[in-house]
């Protein structure tokens, strides 16, 4: 075995998947591993049952822990330095034993089903609890210091459990049936909204969020185009079949745009965002080579599962860096080498 005292530290901060590697074995028997490790993923680990909660104590250092769908560690103990928990999933962790972790600023709780009481950790910045069903208005009412809350398909969380949480700058809301206008009365510094496939945030309030840059609206019938053109610092918008020419044309200052299933919104719109820097084309068969080739100041594009653009459309669109083609089958290798000639690209497939 090569001696672990010589491995570089940027390497020791990696995170190790003990799902996926057989390093389980460092965290054992090395002292030097143990005392230098910083991020931990010990996800679903039923094929490592001999990583157990005495073998988190000897690790101090640890920062990120990950314990997604994990079922043989039951209790985490006291790590002063840990500041990041991913519990998605997770039916073993209890409230007991996150309650004294309170240097969290990242919080997972997705899918999770024990942990009811956040009250000590009000150092949380970022929690998920998208898809949860168990904390409830009461769990967020000290989580003052929380700049993003992810309540996507919610079920407990509601208007008094947000009202006051005035440091959010993200908030997703994706098919959220319980968070309403009124709710939304205080979040005057939210920049990053979601409200995919709700129908309860109307043009009414988001017409008064001045601050949002970035918004999603991919399903949500009941925000327009009335709202969104007063929103003056709005740059990224993803939008889905709801949205036409005559809406698009009045966002010239947008620089990143997503559709998706868009069937309405042709090449005359697209010809006016001239500023785009970031493209995303979903299933959309109305925009053509015409008009994408005129986006010569894109530097992200997804076209994936895109029928309609070929080499033509790109090969103008020499500051790409990023190109995501997964399911494309217009775009030729000959297109791709020429344009990894000119610029770094990396290629999603």
């Amino acid at each position: 075995m090569a001696d672990i005292n010589i491995i570089p530290i940027e390497i020791i901060d990696h995170i190790l998947y003990f799902t996926k590697n057989t390093v389980e074995e460092l965290s054992l028997i090395s002292k030097y591993f143990n005392a230098n490790i910083k991020k931990i993923r010990i996800t679903n680990n039923k094929n490592y049952p001999r990583i157990k909660n005495e073998h988190l104590q000897q690790l101090p250092n640890l920062k990120f822990l990950d314990l997604y769908l994990n079922t043989n560690i039951t209790k985490i103990p006291n790590l002063p330095r840990l500041t990041c928990l991913d519990l998605t999933e997770n039916d073993i962790i209890t409230n007991e034993s996150i309650l004294h972790l309170t240097n969290l600023v990242y919080l997972n709780l997705r899918y999770n089903t024990r942990i009811t009481c956040l009250s000590n950790l009000i150092n949380l910045t970022e929690l998920n609890i998208s898809t949860n069903h168990t904390v409830l208005n009461n769990g967020l009412k000290n989580l003052t210091n929380l700049v993003s809350l992810n309540l996507r398909e919610n079920s407990k969380v509601t208007n008094e459990g947000i009202s006051k949480l005035v440091n959010l700058t993200s908030l997703n809301l994706t098919e959220n049936k319980l968070v309403t206008n009124e709710g939304l009365l205080n979040l005057t510094n939210l920049t990053k909204l979601d409200l995919s496939l709700n129908n309860l945030i109307t043009d009414d309030k988001i017409i008064n969020l001045h601050s949002l840059k970035s918004l999603c609206l991919i399903g949500c019938v009941n925000v327009t185009i009335n709202s969104i053109a007063k929103l003056t610092n709005l740059t990224s918008l993803i939008l889905g079949s709801e949205f036409t020419n005559n809406d698009l044309i009045k966002l010239t200052q947008l620089l990143h745009l997503g559709l998706y299933f868009n069937q309405t919104i042709t090449d005359s719109s697209m010809l006016t965002l001239a500023n785009l820097t970031s493209l995303e084309l979903w299933r959309c068969d109305k925009i053509t080579d015409k008009a994408i080739s005129t986006l010569t100041k894109l530097q992200t594009l997804n076209l994936s599962e895109n029928e309609v653009i070929t080499n033509q459309g790109i090969s103008t669109l020499t500051n790409l860096t990023i190109l995501d083609l997964s399911g494309n089958e217009m775009i030729t290798t000959d297109e791709i080498s020429h344009l990894c000639s000119l610029e770094p690209i990396k290629i999603i497939y």
